[in-house]
C-alpha cells in the first residue's frame, strides 16, 4: 500500500483492499466449516500451510526484486516518466489482489486452527478471556499497521525501497523454509537430515537438506540478480 501511495497509484489501493477483504470472508467461511462440517487433519493443514507459504515466498521475492530495481534514482525517474500518466497493467493489479489475499488468508487460516484448538481445550467460562485476548491483539495490530503506513510514506523513496527489498527477501527466506518444513511434515517431500542438528524455527531453518537448499536458492537468486543488474547499470553508464 505504501508503494502505491508513493507512486501516486492510490486508485489501485482498491485491489489491495479487495484481496484482504476477500481473505476475511474466506477466513470466516473456513471457521464455519471447521466448526460444522469438517475436521482438518494434521496432514491437510500442513499441505495448505506449505503451499500458501511457498506461493507467498515466490511472490515476495518477485516484489523485492522489483523494488530493488527502483532504488537507483535514474531508474526510478525513468519508471515514473513511463508510468505516471498510464494505468498499471491489469495483470499487475490482480497480482496485488492475489498477494494481499494469500498473505492475509494464510494468517487467518493459521489463526482459525489455533483458536479452534484453544477453544477446544478451554472451558465455557474461559471463552470471554480468549475473546478479550483476540480483541487486544486486533487493536495492537491496527496500531502497528497505522504506524507503518503513516511513517513509511515519509521515508526517502530510494531508502524506503532499499530497506523494503531486504525485508521482503528475509520474509521470502523464512517462508520458503517454513513451506518446505510443512510439506515434509505432510509427507509430500522427502526428508534428508543434515549431518548436524540445526533448528531455528523463527527464521524457518530446519535440519534438512531440502529446506536449507530451498532457502539458499532464494538468496542465490537474489544475489545473481543483484550483481547482474549492477553490471548492467555500470555498462549503461559507461556507454
Amino acid at each position: 500500500m505504501t508503494v502505491l501511495v508513493r507512486t501516486k497509484r492510490k486508485n489501485a489501493l482498491k485491489y489491495i483492499h479487495l484481496g484482504w477483504i476477500t481473505a476475511l470472508v474466506a477466513g470466516i467461511a473456513t471457521w464455519a466449516l471447521a466448526q460444522t462440517l469438517i475436521s482438518i487433519s494434521g496432514a491437510s493443514r500442513e499441505v495448505m500451510e506449505g503451499v500458501a507459504s511457498f506461493i507467498a515466498a515466490i511472490m515476495l521475492l518477485y516484489v523485492g526484486i522489483w523494488m530493488h530495481s527502483k532504488t537507483n534514482a535514474q531508474q526510478w525517474n525513468n519508471y515514473i516518466q513511463k508510468h505516471v500518466n498510464s494505468h498499471i497493467e491489469a495483470g499487475t493489479l490482480w497480482g496485488l489482489t492475489s498477494l494481499s489475499f494469500i498473505a492475509v488468508y494464510k494468517e487467518i487460516f493459521e489463526t482459525v486452527l489455533f483458536y479452534q484448538s484453544l477453544l477446544t481445550q478451554a472451558s465455557s467460562v474461559q471463552y470471554s478471556v480468549v475473546v478479550s485476548g483476540f480483541i487486544v491483539g486486533c487493536i495492537i495490530l491496527a496500531i502497528v499497521a497505522w504506524a507503518l503506513l503513516k511513517y513509511s510514506v515519509k521515508l526517502p523513496l530510494a531508502k524506503f525501497f532499499s530497506a523494503t527489498t531486504y525485508l521482503l527477501l528475509a520474509l521470502a527466506f523464512i517462508l520458503m523454509g517454513k513451506a518446505i518444513s510443512a510439506l515434509q511434515e505432510a509427507a509430500m517431500l522427502t526428508i534428508s537430515p543434515l549431518p548436524i542438528q540445526i533448528e531455528v524455527s523463527w527464521i524457518g531453518i530446519g535440519s534438512t537438506w531440502q529446506g536449507l537448499l530451498a532457502q539458499i536458492a532464494v538468496i542465490v537468486f537474489f544475489v545473481v540478480y543483484f550483481y547482474s543488474s549492477k553490471l548492467k547499470l555500470k555498462s549503461n553508464v559507461q556507454n
